[in-house]
């Protein structure tokens, strides 16, 4: 307990509640938009909750200055995983240092239960940021626009190590070129050895090509079992972190609203997708992800995905997954995602603690810069948020690439192995993109602006290529000189899918060049046909 002339740092007690509520009312007002704070009977369940430690600063005559929890077992119970929020402090008590008094006793309860914890600092302001800052807690990444509070809002996600998360660590982890340089900056800053490896182009999961053949669907209760006996491997091999595991049982997930996709083929079960939905905020989490192969891990991550953007509509879906696990990490990288956070030794799994990666897919414009941040946390933050505006550009060509014919019939995942290989290119008004009889071999896809084809002898362009189209795709087939000119007839950006790309494509993933280069043949033929047809209505 925590004691001064004027006022009391202590647990929070029930008749505190109306306190409490009117605390978060002076300070937030009317407008705040985490209404709960506001209500009586949820903020009552929090002071008799075991796995919560509410602190409130109270004046002799009760009334309440400051508040500050560390909610503990928020990641699975063998975690050992705390968090520290809820931290508010009134406008009469601010430059009283109130705020660090408050976190000083939350940190307490927390290094005695756990060996992580874990806060979310606001961007909108730095008083959070310069507390948990001189508490030890190190930013490791960002929850780029993860609240609604008015407008979206950024976080940034700091976290303490305990000595044995760090004696536990699994060192060495692998990661994606993607996930690096936040890795590598994360890993520094809370002072663990930077032993990171990279695997520059891991085979993603593949899915199974007759979508038909299998359904996909909410998890019934007879299902679990069948679903359990899947998922003994993910103890010696995890991939995806979360607060819920199916062996918790029916009643647990459903108190938490935690649901299940579920893969079939006929009366097989091939795998379970586990996700929460959050109605207020728009987001959803993916806690888990059991597949009977290779292919029904693939199909679950492209169709379960597929299956939440359409039936909620979510603007944010997050999965936190193992730092060892490339193949998971560049199925996501690839269907969308972006590395977000990398928090070193955050799991406990049989004997080792694991790095985690939080992968955030935003489906909304990343306006990010609306922040405050102290110099300690610029770096890490300025990566996380360039890693979400990069993936975000993606995102945003993703409907300009499937509209294009030559990729015609490709899945979301091969869709995303596309787009990694484009280069955006900007060309002025009468710039010259190739000449008849050179030896460029690059495809283009126009994102807006017109292109113009000229032959030689021609009077004008022989056709003109307006956004959506694409003009090229023989190149990727044959290392022949260019049959035509093509010249910009205004300003226009351009997608470029460069031979070298296209060839590493063919290397690394022979399934999707295939589906390409069966497109470009069949346009060939068409063509030949018409060519044909012509030639013969002209005799």
């Amino acid at each position: 307990m925590d004691t001064d002339d004027d006022l009391t740092i202590r647990l929070v007690e029930e008749g505190d509640v109306p306190g409490v509520a009117k605390l978060y009312q002076d300070v937030y007002g009317d407008d705040y938009p985490f209404k709960e704070f506001y209500d009586t009977e949820w903020i009552k369940r929090g002071v008799f909750d075991a796995n919560i430690r509410w602190f409130v600063a109270a004046e002799n005559s009760g009334r309440l200055l400051g508040s500050a929890a560390v909610m503990i077992n928020v990641g699975d119970a063998d975690d050992l995983v705390s968090e520290i929020g809820r931290l508010v402090v009134h406008p009469d008590a601010r430059g009283k240092d109130l705020g660090s008094r408050l976190t000083a006793a939350a940190v307490e309860v927390a290094d005695q239960f756990g060996d992580f914890s874990f806060g979310e600092c606001r961007t909108v302001h730095v008083g959070s940021q310069v507390i948990l800052g001189r508490k030890g807690f190190c930013p490791v990444g960002i929850e780029p626009l993860a609240y609604d509070t008015g407008e979206y809002e950024t976080t940034v996600f700091v976290c303490r190590l305990g000595e044995n998360a760090r004696i536990l660590r699994r060192g060495r982890p692998v990661v994606i070129p993607p996930v690096f340089e936040l890795a590598s900056l994360a890993l520094s800053r809370c002072e663990v050895p930077v032993d990171i490896t990279v695997e520059r182009q891991p085979e993603p999961y593949p899915a199974y090509r007759d979508r038909s053949a299998y359904e996909l669907g909410e998890m019934d209760g007879r299902e679990l079992i069948r679903i359990l006996r899947l998922s003994r491997d993910r103890f010696l091999h995890p991939e995806v972190f979360g607060s819920f595991r199916l062996e918790h049982g029916i009643l647990k997930l459903k108190q938490h609203d935690a649901r299940y996709l579920v893969l079939r083929h006929g009366e097989a079960v091939l795998g379970g997708l586990g996700y929460t939905w959050d109605e207020v905020e728009k987001k959803a989490n993916i806690f888990e992800f059991v597949g009977a192969d290779d292919r029904a891990r693939g199909s679950l991550l492209e169709w379960g995905l597929a299956h939440l953007e359409e039936k909620f509509g979510p603007r944010y879906i997050s999965i936190d997954v193992n730092a060892h696990a490339t193949r998971i990490q560049q199925s996501l990288y690839l269907l969308g995602f972006a590395p977000v956070v990398y928090a070193p030794s955050m799991v406990y799994v049989m004997g080792e603690r694991f790095d985690v990666i939080r992968m955030v897919k935003l489906r909304m414009e990343p306006s990010l810069r609306r922040w405050k941040l102290i110099e300690d946390f610029r770096p890490v933050c300025e990566v996380g948020e360039r890693n979400v505006i990069e993936n975000s550009r993606g995102h945003l060509l993703d409907e300009s690439v499937r509209g294009v014919s030559v990729f015609s019939g490709l899945t979301d995942l091969q869709i995303g192995e596309v787009l990694v290989r484009l280069h955006e290119w900007t060309v002025e008004e009468g710039e010259v993109i190739f000449e008849q009889g050179s030896a460029g071999q690059a495809f283009y896809i126009v994102l807006s602006g017109a292109i113009e084809i000229h032959l030689e002898d021609a009077d004008g362009p022989v056709t003109v290529v307006e956004a959506g189209g694409s003009f090229g795709e023989l190149s990727l087939l044959q290392q022949l000189p260019r049959s035509a000119s093509a010249l910009a007839r205004e300003q226009s950006q351009l997608l470029v899918l460069p031979p070298e790309e296209f060839d590493h494509l063919v290397a690394s993933s022979p399934a999707t060049a295939a589906v390409i280069l069966k497109n470009i043949a069949t346009h060939v033929c068409s063509r030949l046909r018409e060519v044909s047809a012509e030639i013969a209505g002209g005799m």
